[in-house]
């Protein structure tokens, strides 16, 4: 049962066996007492869409008072609601500090890049070689190369997606300015969350920050209000009668007919001409639009 704490009653607080004591006034707050008389401050918090409650350790008592332990608990959930792990960041702050105090140092993230290009793309197609290179290049080396791969938070993704999408209308005329981009800021998400996983994969990094991220995608929550995905479905053998039938003695009875027995899209059958069509071999060649008209 939450309680409101006070200095005094903190101050006098006693406990045979280790105790938690809930703080009436920040929700998750809790006075940590252990048998020997130590006090400490953490806070319990849940992450979006993940129930299970972490523990972030604020300090001991009286070194942090109970005013303080609120103002440090606060900050805390603040950042577990915007979708970033407090815990989890500071371990990860430790990784810094340790890897820093190294006598080889610290490399960047466009190195990772770097390395990630020189591993994957032989595998690549060469367009996608292509546009994937000027994204990293172009993109997300200028703004995120020159920190540490173990630096990059969910908050600099976001920031990272949101400058090309949105653009940079308020830019000096000495800085880089762009217009908004939201297709490119799609694609130059998908090649850092690449990069990142692969940086996993390899045991370059603990995790990856753009699974905290996300900007593009969501999670179907039940009962909850959201964008739902309609799944693909097949018609059944009465379905398709009942297309035919309605189609039959109309403009579309053969176009129906033809996107059934060949699975082509609809735009596709509707553009197609009888030059496109090679009855000896019995194979039709759908063309661009813009060959047929250069034709």
């Amino acid at each position: 049962m939450p309680v409101h704490l006070t200095d005094k009653f903190v101050a006098a607080a006693r406990a045979k066996k280790r105790a938690n004591i809930a703080d009436g006034v920040v929700p998750g707050l809790r006075l940590r007492i252990s048998p020997s008389g130590v006090k400490s401050w953490a806070v319990y918090y849940r992450l979006r869409g993940n129930q299970d409650e972490r523990l972030y350790t604020l300090g001991q008592y009286p070194d942090l008072s109970l005013g303080g332990a609120r103002e440090e608990a606060r900050k805390i959930l603040a950042r577990a609601r915007l979708g970033e792990d407090p815990q989890r960041a500071l371990v990860k702050a430790r990784e810094v500090a340790r890897l820093a105090s190294s006598a080889d140092g610290l490399p960047r993230f466009s190195d990772l890049c770097g390395e990630f290009v020189k591993d994957q793309s032989p595998d690549w197609r060469p367009a996608t070689r292509a546009s994937w290179i000027r994204y990293v290049e172009r993109e997300i080396k200028p703004s995120l190369g020159q920190k540490t791969p173990i630096e990059i938070q969910p908050s600099d993704i976001r920031d990272f997606v949101d400058r090309i999408r949105k653009g940079v209308p308020g830019a000096k005329p000495e800085e880089w300015t762009r217009r908004p981009a939201p297709v490119s800021a799609q694609r130059a998400y998908e090649v850092l969350r690449r990069i990142f996983a692969w940086a996993v994969w390899r045991g370059r990094l603990p995790f990856s920050p753009c699974e905290r991220a996300k900007p593009f995608e969501r999670t179907k929550r039940s009962g909850r209000p959201g964008r739902v995905t309609k799944k693909a479905k097949a018609y059944s053998s009465e379905q398709l009668q009942n297309v035919f039938s309605a189609a039959k003695d109309t403009q579309i009875e053969h176009l129906v007919n033809l996107i059934a027995r060949t699975g082509a899209r609809s735009h596709e059958a509707r553009a197609a001409r009888w030059e496109d069509v090679e009855l000896a071999r019995r194979v039709w060649r759908s063309l661009p639009r813009c060959r047929r008209q250069a034709s």
